[in-house]
């Protein structure tokens, strides 16, 4: 007796030493394992057809496997990640790293800059919408905190990640520490001058955090 598995145009008789196997259930059983290997060679699960050819049927038995295989696994584990998530509840913080570390790699696109009065806390924090490279933001949040750090406030952190859930965000961006004063000049203070209140930034390159020469 032989085990005919043919996967498109692909054929393969594998031989069969197991009478078990003349069952349509137990064949469906054993099969489904060699199914998912052949998945794994670039064949599709639907495209399945395995017959079984032996001299107890005249005709082929169809056993189309019932998607055990790696869909089915996938949704298994996905239904495990979804329980765990439903136990643990919605984590924003851990949702914003995954995105900032695998960096832009579509759109549209979130970015959060941090603003603080010296490098060691944010007291202000921008969001911005992108809807295609080199494009201008098409929506825009800001949040501000008197006092603490905005990097450190979970609530800030969860209303920062829905905010970019909502747009429907591909990816995300976030600058390294703090990225300069959170007073904006030409509204908080002349062009031209140095902020009055944040002493740390004056003559400092924002973007090295340096000092820079007079």
């Amino acid at each position: 007796m032989a085990v005919v598995i043919e996967i498109s145009s692909w054929t393969k008789a594998v031989p069969v030493c197991d009478p078990a196997l003349i069952r349509p259930d137990a064949a469906r059983r054993e099969l489904r394992g060699f199914a998912a290997s052949r998945q794994a060679s670039g064949f599709s699960l639907h495209d399945v057809l395995i017959l079984v050819a032996c001299a107890s049927y005249p005709q082929p038995i169809s056993l189309r496997p019932n998607r055990t295989s790696s869909t089915r696994l996938d949704k298994k584990a996905n239904r495990r990640k979804e329980d765990l998530t439903m136990k643990l509840g919605w984590q924003p913080r851990k949702w914003l790293e995954k995105k900032i570390k695998r960096g832009v790699h579509s759109y549209p696109a979130g970015t959060i800059a941090y603003y603080g009065p010296d490098n060691s806390r944010a007291t202000k924090v921008a969001v911005a919408i992108i809807p295609a490279r080199d494009s201008e933001p098409a929506d825009l949040r800001r949040w501000f905190a008197e006092s603490g750090d905005l990097r450190r406030d979970e609530a800030v952190i969860a209303e920062i990640a829905a905010f970019l859930r909502e747009n429907d965000v591909k990816s995300v961006t976030a600058t390294d520490g703090i990225f300069g004063c959170p007073h904006e000049e030409g509204i908080d203070y002349p062009l031209g001058e140095a902020c009055p209140e944040c002493s740390y930034w004056k003559g400092r390159n924002r973007w090295t955090g340096k000092l820079e020469a007079s």
